[in-house]
């Protein structure tokens, strides 16, 4: 399954990364792939989207992160990203590390943890992802004009 408003979103999100951080433009091989096995844990719990593993240039989703909002998947994105700058991949404490190294750094982004109701693309239910990545609606605004 292609996911084409991830893909897109991601490629944007990282088209801003390297002009207005100084990411290396090694980050334009980064990929947004289905992961079909991820998927019934996001049935299980909505708050269940994305992750990477380490030297791979691939962010591994359910297919669910095509029902959420722009704000969430830009959210999700750019954390992910993150664990990929810092090579963050110990645990609990790597999940502090990245949100410190967002806020720090992006704070532009207006990068904040909040429920998130969409609608499942297995059940077509509405669901609440409790505390899920977000970042603001003005960040999410430009990085949707970046061509």
């Amino acid at each position: 399954m292609f996911l084409p408003r991830t893909s897109e979103d991601l490629r944007r999100l990282v088209a801003y990364l390297i002009r207005q951080h100084g990411y290396e433009p090694a980050y334009t091989r980064l990929q947004a792939q289905h992961a079909p096995a991820h998927d019934p844990e996001n049935e299980h719990d909505p708050r269940v989207f994305c992750y990477v593993k380490p030297d791979r240039w691939k962010i591994f989703c359910s297919c669910a992160v095509e029902s959420v909002s722009p704000r969430v998947r830009l959210g999700l994105l750019l954390h992910e990203i993150v664990h990929l700058r810092l090579d963050a991949f110990k645990g609990a404490g790597s999940e502090v590390d990245v949100d410190a190294y967002i806020l720090d750094h992006l704070p532009m982004a207006g990068y904040t943890y909040a429920d998130h109701l969409y609608r499942s693309p297995f059940t077509g239910d509405d669901v609440t992802a409790k505390a899920v990545e977000h970042v603001s609606q003005v960040f999410a605004d430009a990085i949707q004009r970046i061509r």
